[in-house]
């Protein structure tokens, strides 16, 4: 009789299912640029921005911050996502922690709708 994974180690089905939003106490939230504007440091292959955004929907979970606040291009070229600084009116899905608030991650929103599972236009 074969076991799966879950059953070997004698894990419960749940905890090796993917993580979702409400499992990470996530916020995802649909927003879109106020403004945009490269920070003033930079580095040898790193060019950091900082976004201001406006929240058009809480997609999961609870924000009730009327904006948010988010970066790019901090990690090295190598490391850094590679999405280039917003403009204004830009679209954006952003990750936000429910215990402090901050932005985890901040996708382009037709990245997000594309990769996420859980959320629809």
């Amino acid at each position: 009789m074969r076991q799966t994974h879950a059953a070997y180690f004698g894990l419960q089905k749940s905890v090796c299912q993917r993580p979702t939003a409400e499992i990470l106490n996530i916020a995802v939230v649909f927003v879109r640029v106020d403004e945009a504007a490269y920070q003033s440091y930079q580095f040898a292959d790193a060019r950091p921005w900082q976004a201001l955004a406006t929240v058009n929907r809480v997609f999961r979970g609870a924000y009730t911050n009327g904006q948010a606040t988010f970066y790019g291009g901090l990690g090295s070229t190598a490391c850094d996502l590679g999405y280039g600084i917003p403009k204004p009116g830009d679209e954006w899905m952003v990750y936000v922690s429910s215990g402090d608030g901050r932005v985890i991650y901040a996708f382009p929103a037709g990245v997000a709708f594309a990769a996420d599972p859980n959320i629809r236009q």
